[in-house]
Order: C-alpha cells, then structure tokens, then sequence
C-alpha cells in the first residue's frame, strides 16, 4: 500500500492553501485518480459551505454589534 498521499497544506501568513506530494498520487489508475478526487471535492464543497455559513454568522455578529454601538453613541 502506497503510503504517499495527497496532503493539504496551508499559510496562515498570507492565507494561501496547496496541494502537496501530488507526484505519487498521479502515478495511480487515471480512474482510480478520478474517484477519490470526486469524492473530495464533494468533502471540500461541504466543509466550503460550512465555512461561507460561519463566516455570514461572523459578519451579521458583528454588524448587530456596530449597530448596537452607533445607537447607545446616539
């Protein structure tokens, strides 16, 4: 069993992302390749859309909260 894998990695710096250890990954079956990246872009999509979710959470915080604060300073 092939133990390099695809791994995910990220900058919190500057807030860029990657995709490392791809050489391995693309000497495997063109189908099997396309199966296991089907299935994590389907992973990825939902935790994105997670992630939108929470953020729209974050920004409606903190509008309520500027808000909150321009009517008690008035």
């Amino acid at each position: 069993m092939r133990t390099n894998k695809p791994t995910f990695k990220w900058s919190f710096d500057c807030g860029e992302g990657s995709i490392g250890n791809l050489e391995a990954f693309r000497e495997l079956d063109p189908l099997m390749r396309c199966d296991l990246l089907t299935d994590w872009i389907y992973e990825l999509e939902a935790e994105h859309k997670l992630a939108g979710e929470d953020l729209m959470a974050q920004w409606e915080e903190i509008q309520a909260k500027a808000k909150k604060e321009r009517n008690a300073d008035s």
